[in-house]
């Protein structure tokens, strides 16, 4: 078993395009690693990733790696140039799944449309940041936390944070459909849920005012 492959591609989705401008071609994407002396191919069938080493020298499969007892020098530097090289593709060429309901994935949508903008996953777990372009500054936060420490029943809940204007967020906070911003500033974030409370139409206009408040 690859636990290499298990644990760096778990949770995350291919995207075509990187994937295509990383180098893949028909799902298989080839590569030297040090210097030569082994030739990386990875292959891409439906979001499940396969990897095999091969030996240059003796143009077999090199699995030593993979064992996680065997020690020395050599064999982990080939542990780690492999593990390095299957980073870079996953982060490059995928992204983190997000188990998103309905109303989520129409504002997920709504961004990449809007702004181009696809949710970056910071912390290795489906909690993500979307940030401008130009000025680097996140104008939007999605996190899957907790009911209780909402004040909400049930076990989890999705909800975004969003940039608002201090005189517009005391007027909006109502405690129920807009709190003060989860894990973010409370004088300059609000917290809404994905879940009807607020119609979609509304969110998608806080989230243009979060964005133009990025700027600075």
């Amino acid at each position: 078993m690859d636990q290499f492959v298990n644990r760096i591609f778990q949770n995350k989705t291919a995207n075509p395009e990187k994937l295509t401008a990383y180098g893949f071609r028909n799902g298989k994407y080839e590569r030297e690693l040090l210097g030569g002396q082994f030739f990386l191919t990875v292959r891409l069938d439906k979001n499940s990733v396969s990897c095999t080493l091969t030996d240059r020298e003796t143009d077999e499969p090199y699995t030593l790696h993979l064992v996680e007892s065997a020690e020395g020098s050599f064999v982990g530097e080939v542990r780690a140039a492999y593990e390095a090289a299957l980073c870079e593709i996953a982060d490059r060429c995928f992204q983190t799944q997000v188990c998103a309901g309905a109303i989520t994935k129409e504002i997920i949508e709504y961004v990449r449309a809007r702004y181009g903008d696809e949710l970056e996953f910071l912390w290795n777990d489906p909690n993500g940041i979307w940030r401008r372009k130009d000025t680097g500054k996140w104008y939007g936060v999605f996190m899957t936390v907790s009911a209780k420490r909402l004040g909400r029943e049930g076990g989890s809940v999705e909800i975004f944070d969003f940039r608002m204007e201090p005189e517009e967020l005391e007027r909006r906070v109502d405690g129920v459909r807009v709190l003060r911003g989860y894990h973010m500033n409370k004088k300059h974030w609000v917290t809404v849920f994905p879940d009807g409370s607020l119609p979609t139409e509304e969110i998608f206009r806080i989230i243009d005012r979060s964005y133009e408040l990025a700027v600075k």
